[in-house]
């Protein structure tokens, strides 16, 4: 299992990638994640994210800062 889980939601999720740069939006194929968009930013995440999966952005998602921060790990508070 991947290390920096920020949020699932049925066959897609949000990843912080190992360098703490970027949210990575993924899409489960079976047993690995494909990657489908790299953000930097919060307003990159949202267009991303609402882009491919129905419905609003998902609260732990929304409330995620302007900007990915390197210092975040996976059981920060967000």
């Amino acid at each position: 299992m991947y290390a920096h889980i920020v949020f699932m939601q049925g066959d897609h999720r949000v990843v912080r990638c190992k360098d703490g740069l970027q949210w990575i939006v993924q899409k489960s194929s079976g047993e690995r994640w494909v990657n489908l968009a790299f953000c930097a930013t919060h307003s990159g995440l949202h267009r991303e994210w609402t882009s491919r999966v129905e419905g609003p952005l998902p609260h732990p998602l929304a409330i995620l800062p302007d900007h990915i921060s390197k210092e975040r790990t996976r059981n920060d508070p967000v």
